[in-house]
């Protein structure tokens, strides 16, 4: 059997049969596809497209948690460079420790819609943290609490601090490997706060020469958070911009599953326009 400090030093090779061995191992092959097969296939696909993409692949992963998604996207996109944003601190250090080199920029912040600080709300299960609390009348509050938090929905909340907040627009200007490049993938975790990560990032989204070529989003659209999310909270930032919405991770609906949670794949419009039709 396969263990964890093996499998991490054969990530730090960063080769593409080590990136597989470890994501196979996080999601075991069942009856079913990996939780994003879809998405990752048509990610793939349409950033082999476009002319511009030559050379290093630019990935913004805000909310990057421990890493799931650098493994995710390095088993099929070569020469990339990953900057992560994740503001819980224990997160922050598995990052470090276990993505180094120069093809990793961590930071310990979040993206939000203004430069400055907000309150988060660190949970119980960490990967579930938001900056809203959690909906404590829901069906997902009271499984939750039961598995981390000995079945007390008012303990799902393990901590509560204010974090270091940054606009994706002023992160970008501040930095002279950025400041001009094209972001290629732009992911987006951030537990119901995703809007308010595209409205920080007004200027980059305007600009054609530099706008991400793709933006992956959740979107929870069930009874999780004290706040419901809808696709209009994106799209409302990515419309007017000439996105268009790609691929859904998966279906489902609220009757069969109240805390439906689905990942949405955006392309820019020269992207987009590749799209047989």
């Amino acid at each position: 059997m396969t263990s964890r400090n093996s499998l991490k030093e054969e990530l730090w090779t960063r080769s593409p049969k080590a990136v597989k061995r470890v994501y196979e191992w996080l999601f075991p092959r069942t009856t079913s596809p990996p939780p994003f097969e879809l998405l990752d296939e048509t990610i793939r696909r349409l950033l082999k497209e476009p002319s511009d993409v030559e050379g290093e692949i630019t990935v913004l992963d805000v909310g990057a948690n421990v890493g799931q998604s650098i493994i995710r996207f390095s088993r099929f996109l070569e020469n990339t460079i990953f900057h992560t944003f994740e503001p819980i601190d224990s997160c922050h250090s598995i990052l470090v420790d276990r993505f180094q080199g120069p093809t990793f920029v961590h930071n310990r912040a979040a993206l939000s819609n203004e430069n400055g600080s907000r309150k988060f709300y660190e949970f119980r299960k960490a990967d579930t943290s938001s900056f809203l609390r959690p909906d404590l009348e829901s069906d997902w509050a009271q499984r939750r609490a039961a598995r981390y938090a000995d079945g007390d929905v008012n303990d799902l909340v393990a901590d509560e601090y204010e974090v270091i907040t940054k606009t994706l627009d002023s992160y970008l200007s501040s930095s002279e490997q950025l400041a001009k490049k094209r972001i290629h993938l732009l992911k987006m975790d951030t537990q119901g706060h995703e809007g308010e990560v595209l409205e920080g990032a007004t200027e980059l989204l305007r600009d054609s020469s530099r706008r991400p070529l793709l933006i992956e989003s959740e979107v929870i659209l069930g009874s999780m958070y004290e706040k419901h999310s809808n696709f209009y909270d994106i799209e409302k930032h990515l419309v007017p911009n000439g996105y268009r919405l790609v691929a859904l991770s998966s279906g489902g609906n609220l009757l069969d599953k109240p805390s439906l949670g689905i990942n949405a794949l955006y392309a820019s419009e020269n992207v987009a326009s590749k799209i047989p039709h």
